[in-house]
């Protein structure tokens, strides 16, 4: 028993010799012959202490669940940036190079045919591409020949079997209308392209008197 507790407070054999003396001497001068000799430290895997302290290790070894987490969210959060100007599934048919979901924007489109070049500005505060969706569908309905300016000029070369080509282009970014605010800075913003505008059909021009809608949405009788 004493040599048990003499050799685990002992960091090795040599020290062990060096102290054992006296405590053989104190055995000796109590009546006991007990040789001592140094038991060699083994790790006891039952032992709870032991148990206690690999599993620490461990532990400090893998990473912690709130980093793997954060770098997890971190990575979504960088492609989620990459994204989202453009949900196109094939980005190279994106109608303006990828950013077609970019929102408050004054857009242009360009009809070109053979002879004669026909230029359309309008305005979304919504998507670009909500927008465009919009437009295509009265392309292809002829109960929505009338919804736009340009979907008129569409049908009439359809009807007249004149081939055109329509490209699309975002023109500028402006502020959606809110509560508060004088004058809606996107409908300026498209009044603006318009004016400067060399293109434009006429009866576009006429548009710019009207006065904004995106003002009466907030109206009291709106809400009721």
């Amino acid at each position: 028993m004493i040599s048990k507790r003499l050799s685990d407070i002992s960091c090795d054999a040599e020290e062990f010799n060096k102290a054992k003396g006296a405590y053989e001497q104190a055995l000796r001068s109590s009546g006991y012959d007990e040789k001592m000799e140094y038991i060699e430290k083994t790790s006891n895997p039952a032992d709870p202490k032991v148990r206690r302290k690999r599993t620490k290790n461990i532990i400090c070894c893998l990473p912690n669940v709130s980093t793997i987490l954060n770098s997890t969210r971190s990575q979504r959060t960088v492609e989620e940036k990459e994204d989202r100007m453009c949900n196109c599934r094939n980005k190279a048919k994106c109608p303006i190079s990828g950013e077609c979901l970019k929102t408050a924007v004054v857009y242009e489109a360009t009809l070109q045919t053979e002879e004669t070049q026909y230029q359309y500005i309008g305005l979304t505060e919504h998507t670009f591409k909500a927008r465009y969706n919009a437009h295509k569908s009265s392309f292809n309905n002829a109960n929505q020949r009338l919804s736009t300016e340009l979907s008129k000029t569409v049908w009439e070369l359809k009807e007249q079997h004149v081939p055109y080509n329509l490209k699309w282009a975002i023109l500028k970014h402006s502020q959606p209308y809110r509560g508060g605010m004088r004058a809606c800075d996107l409908c300026l913003t498209e009044k603006l392209c318009i004016i400067t505008s060399k293109h434009v059909n006429t009866k576009k021009r006429r548009e710019i008197l009207n006065k904004s809608r995106h003002m009466n949405k907030l109206l009291l009788r709106k809400c009721l």
